[in-house]
């Protein structure tokens, strides 16, 4: 238990590298069970952050394997598999599991739970172009407002904001993002990064392209301390080279 701490403590900081040897250290020293499974969560975590969502993806479904009679892991691995495999098998297998999740989820009556697995859920029905993504988030956030966790608040907030500023609901978008940015900037820099990310597509929609280039350059300054061997990903050169095109 204390090298997963450690492990969590190490990602939160970006030593991926760290993380993924103690995380790597418990799954070879544990059978299979819970403990084995929150370890192969952080190795997915480390994976997909690295940039290999095809083994980050591997390691969530060994995970949920590994967590076989526990339904709140289970629901928390669905929503995982979830937010990744679209990339890799389309929305149709991503629905699959967030609709897995939402049952588990309801089955162990955790409104923690059903707020992950519906802002999950409403992230790949607006993906989809369905109607009702928004009112999905909403209710996400609902439930979620009165759930102990920041971090799975900031998640549910994130997707909802996802959809207002990809939908054009700019002031809603810009609102939520500037509140979730406060709250972090001197918290979690990963997740004042993200909101920066979102508040530079949010102001190049605007019309307010100094701004969008201000937010975009400063979300890559900070995301390239936290990635593997200072390799930018091409999501993070994305807002930078958007509003220097335009």
């Amino acid at each position: 238990r204390r090298t997963l701490a450690a492990a969590d403590g190490f990602l939160a900081a970006g030593d991926t590298r760290r993380a993924g040897e103690l995380a790597e250290s418990v799954v070879a020293s544990t059978a299979p069970g819970r403990d084995r499974a929150e370890a192969l969560l952080v190795l997915a975590t480390v994976r997909r952050d690295a940039g290999d969502i095809e083994s980050a993806i591997a390691t969530f479904r060994d995970a949920l394997e590994d967590a076989a009679g526990d339904p709140a892991a289970q629901a928390l691995l669905h929503q995982h598999l979830a937010r990744n495999v679209r990339f890799t098998e389309g929305l149709r297998s991503a629905e699959r599991h967030a609709r897995a999740a939402l049952e588990l989820a309801e089955a162990t009556a955790d409104p923690a739970l059903r707020a992950g697995a519906l802002g999950a859920h409403a992230l790949l029905r607006f993906n989809a172009g369905e109607p009702n993504a928004l009112a999905l988030a909403e209710e996400a956030e609902r439930l979620v407002a009165n759930v102990e966790d920041p971090r799975l608040r900031t998640d549910v907030r994130f997707e909802l904001a996802h959809i207002l500023a990809w939908s054009c609901r700019l002031d809603r978008a810009r609102s939520l993002l500037e509140a979730l940015h406060a709250k972090w900037r001197d918290r979690d820099e990963n997740l004042s990064q993200n909101a920066l990310w979102y508040l530079a597509l949010v102001e190049f929609r605007a019309g307010r392209w100094p701004l969008a280039a201000e937010y975009a350059e400063t979300s890559r300054e900070i995301g390239l301390q936290y990635t593997t061997e200072l390799r930018e990903t091409p999501s993070q050169l994305w807002p930078v080279a958007l509003v220097a095109l335009h």
